[in-house]
């Protein structure tokens, strides 16, 4: 769709026009209150069998819902714009008459819980950016392979999506298609055994606590799954107040992965750890290989190789922990943390310690203490905590060298 040019004299009758994108409060927000009411969102993956004619046509029938659902969207986001115009129907009078226009003949085969929550979208992307819009931005436009989106609500019976189980198996319902037309969507069996997903689902099915608000559909056409995420709503113990809070750094699992956590949030490092390692076993390969690829030209190619070639794996390891460190201090001090916990995090072969020694003169700067997590100074837990890291250790050393060394079959074999 090409861009609308800025229309003067718009009349600010129907949106709302404001910068605010209507996100949770921050955390300084709500340390006061006596309970935190949080949106959380669960994804739930559809267990469809290929092999079965009826679940072959129900993925059809909720990608073509998903379809009429686009393009409502992009009807109603039309009008919109219209109102703000001032432009009406022929015949018509009324400060909303395009998008009254749209629902009645634009529904198609949706539900009255798929159209409303559409229209909430669209009225939420317009809340969000009107005033660029306004401005000569384009009209949101929504794909036809966008996702599908449903209400809910507090009283069950009233929801366009409900939970229930069946025997040992439990079933996302929804009610996307006119008249009524409940659509049922199995879970996949290993969503349940999350130990976060599977309690909360259970309780929404027996109990409906917590409801579902809403629910999205997206899908993965490639792979031709489908993915729902359910949202609900959870009330939360208080917040310590600023300067109290804890950030607790690790530990690193068995697949790599190293998660920074506060009562809020949870950021995931292990890409600046899985870096880290990689670079630490192909540092030498990379720098001859480097210097091979610039040849020996002269001027500026000769400077950098000499660069390059004085270059050690501790210049860039230094570099790396400095920067990944302040990221992190940085964030914990607008999180307003006033501890980072370090527990197990000497569970590689990296080198912890020199990122614990950054993240102490930095976090002292900042007015943040950085403790471990476990406490040494029962009998024998150090040497247990000791022979655990080994072990560790030991075993992700010995998966880097497995991995390097099927990297180097499967190159050789395409050569």
């Amino acid at each position: 769709m090409p861009a609308i040019c800025r229309t003067p004299d718009v009349p600010e009758t129907a949106i709302p026009l404001t910068d605010n994108r209507g996100g949770s409060h921050p955390p300084h927000a709500v340390a006061g209150s006596d309970e935190r009411l949080v949106q959380r969102v669960l994804a739930l993956r559809i267990a469809l069998d290929w092999s079965r004619e009826d679940h072959r046509g129900l993925y059809e029938r909720v990608r073509a819902l998903a379809w009429d659902a686009a393009r409502y969207r992009n009807a109603f986001s039309a009008a919109l714009f219209a109102e703000r115009l001032g432009l009406k129907p022929a015949g018509e009078d009324g400060p909303d008459k395009a998008t009254k226009l749209v629902r009645a003949t634009m529904k198609g085969r949706l539900s009255g819980d798929a159209y409303c929550c559409a229209e909430q979208e669209v009225v939420a992307s317009w809340t969000r950016d009107g005033r660029r819009i306004a401005a000569g931005a384009p009209i949101p436009v929504w794909r036809p392979d966008a996702a599908l989106s449903i209400t809910g609500r507090a009283k069950r019976s009233d929801s366009g999506v409900d939970l229930v189980l069946r025997g040992d198996d439990y079933i996302l319902r929804i009610r996307a298609g006119a008249g009524g037309e409940w659509l049922e969507l199995p879970l996949h069996p290993g969503t349940l055994r999350d130990e976060y997903h599977g309690p909360l689902v259970r309780s929404i099915a027996e109990q409906w606590n917590p409801p579902i608000k809403k629910c999205t559909l997206h899908f993965r056409a490639q792979r031709r799954e489908i993915v729902a995420r359910i949202t609900v709503p959870l009330r939360l113990p208080p917040l310590p107040p600023p300067g109290q809070r804890v950030a607790v750094l690790g530990p690193v699992d068995p697949a790599g992965r190293l998660m920074l956590r506060t009562e809020t949030q949870t950021r995931d490092y292990s890409r600046e750890l899985s870096l880290l390692l990689q670079r630490k076993d192909d540092w030498d390969l990379i720098r001859r290989r480097t210097i091979a690829q610039m040849g020996r030209r002269k001027g500026h190619a000769r400077r950098k190789r000499a660069a390059l070639a004085a270059m050690t794996w501790d210049d860039w390891l230094h570099d790396h922990l400095h920067r990944w460190s302040r990221d992190l201090v940085d964030w914990c001090a607008s999180q307003h943390v006033g501890e980072i916990r370090l527990v197990a995090i000497e569970t590689g072969d990296w080198p912890a310690h020199r990122l614990e020694q950054m993240l102490r003169y930095k976090a002292q700067e900042a007015g943040i203490q950085v403790t471990r997590g476990t406490d040494l100074s029962a009998d024998g837990a150090e040497r247990a905590v000791k022979r655990e890291i080994g072990r560790r250790k030991h075993e992700a050393k010995k998966r880097r060298e497995a991995l390097r060394e099927l990297t180097d079959q499967l190159t050789g074999a395409q050569q």
